[in-house]
């Protein structure tokens, strides 16, 4: 008798996720390489950068949290950041987890979010979603306890293997990714860096409806694209290199 109650409260549970609209979804996720000696050679020009290496292992293997708003065709996929005072050994903790919050509105095709260059100047990032050429497989698993179906995409050398919720009819997920007909409960992005890999791993660790989420929508910095903004970033890099390599030439 008891399982039955327990058979019946998941599926009153999954009807209601069904019908609902808004939801608060938690995320865990890490983040991984391939080969972190590709990233930091032995014979570079900047030593065996042993404190380096040490602080991307430890962000490596540290758990991430994240919070997904959804409210229709509205979502904001959110950074929980810790409190945490550590620091590594030479000063700074490095974050994996810089770029992943987004705004979505689905009604008008586009994502935003408020970004800082390497000058330190504010941007608002506007762009449109990506369509993303999803294969949806016939494998299937359970995730969080909820029937899930594995979908995978390939865009610009990003490779996205995604397990989304049919009975949850929301097309949201974490990182801005979207396109599937269900909400996306586990997600695997591998992108390529250098002659290695970074893959981010997302999965749902909380889900809960509720009466009225609400979305601020990002407002704040000078509009610019996503490309218009790695493009700045990239040259904003290559002139501190620049300048970097001047001041160790004249020592």
């Amino acid at each position: 008798m008891k399982n039955i109650y327990v058979i019946l409260f998941l599926l009153v549970s999954h009807l209601s996720l069904a019908q609902e609209k808004n939801l608060v979804v938690e995320y865990q996720a890490q983040t991984t390489f391939e080969n972190t000696e590709e990233l930091f050679p032995r014979n570079s020009s900047f030593g065996p950068n042993a404190d380096m290496e040490k602080a991307l292992r430890n962000s490596m293997e540290e758990i991430h949290n994240y919070k997904l708003l959804i409210n229709k065709d509205l979502s904001s996929f959110e950074y929980q950041p810790k409190i945490n005072n550590g620091q590594s050994n030479f000063g700074m903790k490095i974050s994996l987890s810089a770029g992943d919050d987004w705004f979505i509105d689905l009604e008008n095709h586009t994502k935003s979010r408020e970004a800082q260059a390497v000058n330190g100047e504010a941007y608002l990032i506007q762009d449109s979603i990506e369509n993303l050429d999803w294969k949806i497989t016939r494998e299937k698993k359970k995730v969080y306890n909820i029937d899930a179906q594995k979908a995978t995409a390939y865009h610009d050398s990003v490779e996205y293997i995604a397990w989304y919720a049919p009975s949850i009819p929301l097309p949201h997920g974490p990182m801005g990714i979207t396109g599937l007909p269900g909400l996306i409960l586990d997600l695997k992005v591998s992108k390529p860096l250098k002659k290695t890999k970074i893959i981010s791993h997302f999965w749902v660790s909380g889900l809960t409806t509720e009466e009225n989420v609400k979305i601020v929508r990002p407002t704040k910095g000078k509009i610019i694209s996503l490309k218009e903004f790695m493009e700045l970033n990239d040259k904003l890099i290559e002139e501190l290199n620049a300048m970097y390599s001047e001041g160790v030439d004249r020592d």
